[in-house]
C-alpha cells in the first residue's frame, strides 16, 4: 500500500540527520499554488533522496498554516544561494536548489513539465501504480500536519456546516482565471453533480467558491440541502495579488483558504476543474481515503475552446520567459520584503 511504501521513508528524509538537501523555491502565488509547491518539493526529495528544505514556514504572502516539514539545525540564509539541481546525471553535491521556472528551462528539450520528469522518478523508484499517481498527493496531503489553531477552528466550521463523507464538495471558479483559462459553464457542473447523483444519492452539496453569485445556477437534485459559508466574505479576485497590496489582511484570508480546502476534502467527492488547485488535491485526497473514482468529476474548462486554450499556453510562456530573465536575487528580496512586512 502507498502509506506503508512512503511513510517511514518520508519520515527518514524530512527528520533524520540526513544531510543531502534540496531547497525548494517559494514565489508569491495563490494559497492552492503554494501547497502543490509544497508536495511537489516533498516529492522530488522522495524521488532524489534529498530532504526538501523549505526557506520559509509560511506560505508568503500567507502566514502560516502548515508546521514545519523538516528539522534543519542551520541558519536558512545561507542556502539561498545553492546550485540548481543536476536533472539527469547524479548529482552528489551535498546542498542544491529547485527552481521551477529554471527546470521547465531545462526540460523543454526533453518535452517533459517537471511533475512529469519527478512523476517518472517515482513511478520507477517506488514501484507505483496510475492509482498510486493519483492518490499522491492526497496521501501527501494527510501526512501534513497544519497549525493546531487552524484544526480547532476547522473543527467548529464543520460542525457549523454540516460538512461530511455524506456530502459533494463542488468547487466553482470565477474570479482571478478569467484570463488564464474559460470557466467552467454552469451547465457543465450540473451534469456532474447529477452524474454523481445518479450512482451515489449524498445528502448535500458544500459549495467552494470566490463569487457568492454563481449559487444562481447551481441546480440540485431534489432533497438534496445546499451547505454554503454565509459568513465568508468574498473578494472575487486574485487573493494573493490583494494580500500583498494589503497585509494586514493575510491571517484572515489564510484561515480562510486553508478552510476552504479542507472543507472540500471532508466531503465524499468533489466536482471542479481539472487545473485548480483546490479541486485537483481534494479529489486526490478524497480518492486516497476512500478509493472511489466515481464520486469524482474534475472537467477540463478549455474543453472545445481552442481560443482560450492558445491564450492559456501563451500566456503560460510569457510568465516562463519573464521568470527566466528575472534575477534570482531580485525575487528573494521581494520573499524578504514581504516577510517583513508581515
Amino acid at each position: 500500500m502507498l502509506d506503508q511504501a512512503l511513510r517511514e521513508y518520508l519520515e527518514r528524509l524530512q527528520f533524520s540527520d540526513q544531510e543531502r538537501i534540496i531547497l525548494i523555491d517559494q514565489l508569491p502565488v495563490g494559497y492552492g499554488g503554494q501547497l502543490s509547491r509544497r508536495l511537489l518539493g516533498l516529492k522530488i526529495g522522495l524521488a532524489l533522496d534529498r530532504k526538501a528544505i523549505f526557506l520559509n514556514d509560511a506560505d508568503l504572502p500567507y502566514t502560516q498554516s502548515i508546521c514545519r516539514l523538516f528539522s534543519w539545525p542551520h541558519d536558512l540564509k545561507r542556502a539561498v544561494d545553492a546550485p540548481l539541481v543536476e536533472l539527469f546525471v547524479s548529482d552528489v553535491r551535498s546542498l542544491v536548489r529547485f527552481d521551477y521556472f529554471a527546470m521547465m528551462g531545462r526540460l523543454r528539450p526533453s518535452g517533459l513539465t517537471v511533475e512529469e520528469w519527478v512523476q517518472g522518478l517515482l513511478t520507477e523508484k517506488l514501484k507505483l501504480t496510475s492509482d498510486d499517481l493519483r492518490k499522491l498527493d492526497g496521501w501527501m496531503i494527510g501526512s501534513l500536519r497544519f497549525v493546531p489553531d487552524f484544526e480547532k477552528r476547522l473543527g467548529a466550521d464543520v460542525a457549523r456546516l454540516g460538512v461530511s463523507r455524506e456530502v459533494l464538495g463542488v468547487h466553482i471558479r470565477r474570479g482571478d482565471k478569467k484570463v488564464e483559462t474559460a470557466y467552467v459553464p454552469p451547465k457543465r457542473i450540473n451534469d456532474a453533480i447529477d452524474s454523481i447523483y445518479s450512482i451515489w444519492k449524498f445528502g448535500g452539496v458544500f459549495v467552494a467558491t470566490d463569487d457568492a453569485r454563481a449559487l444562481r445556477d447551481l441546480r440540485l437534485p431534489p432533497g438534496v440541502c445546499l451547505l454554503f459559508d454565509q459568513d465568508e466574505i468574498r473578494y472575487n479576485n486574485a487573493n494573493h495579488k490583494m494580500l500583498l497590496a494589503t497585509p494586514a489582511m493575510a491571517s484572515q484570508e489564510t484561515y480562510v483558504a486553508f478552510k476552504n480546502f479542507r472543507l472540500l476534502c471532508e466531503c465524499g467527492g468533489i466536482v471542479g476543474q481539472d487545473n485548480a488547485h483546490f479541486a485537483t488535491l481534494a479529489a486526490s485526497y478524497v480518492f486516497n481515503r476512500d478509493s472511489n473514482a466515481e464520486r469524482i468529476r474534475l472537467i477540463d474548462p478549455n474543453h472545445g475552446s481552442r481560443v482560450i486554450l492558445l491564450l492559456s499556453r501563451l500566456k503560460w510562456h510569457f510568465r516562463t520567459i519573464v521568470k527566466a530573465i528575472v534575477p534570482r536575487s531580485i525575487l528573494v528580496r521581494l520573499d524578504r520584503i514581504i516577510h517583513r512586512r508581515r
